[in-house]
């Protein structure tokens, strides 16, 4: 964590910049430990079981507001609804 003004702002331990990539990858992980398969999950439970696997997650790192708007930037899933995120078509 590197201090900038007046907030905390994940770093990578790699020193990359943080991307959609960095986002996308721990959804997959996150994703995976609620379900094993490709069923519809809670959005708040994937927001919780991230930031589980990743304490200093924050969405705003990512330019977003709300995770619903990460998660359709990922373009690796996609909301059923307003709570429920699956992953079209994907095959691990």
């Amino acid at each position: 964590m590197v201090e900038s003004n007046t907030r905390m702002v994940a770093v990578p331990i790699d020193g990359e910049k943080l991307t959609i990539g960095h986002a996308a990858r721990l959804m997959h992980a996150a994703y995976d430990a609620i379900t094993g398969e490709d069923d519809p999950v809670n959005l708040g439970l994937l927001g919780s079981e991230m930031r589980n696997r990743r304490p200093d997650f924050d969405i705003r790192n990512y330019g977003h507001k709300r995770l619903s708007d990460l998660v359709k930037s990922t373009r690796d899933f996609k909301l059923k609804d307003k709570s429920k995120v699956m992953r079209p078509g994907y095959r691990a």
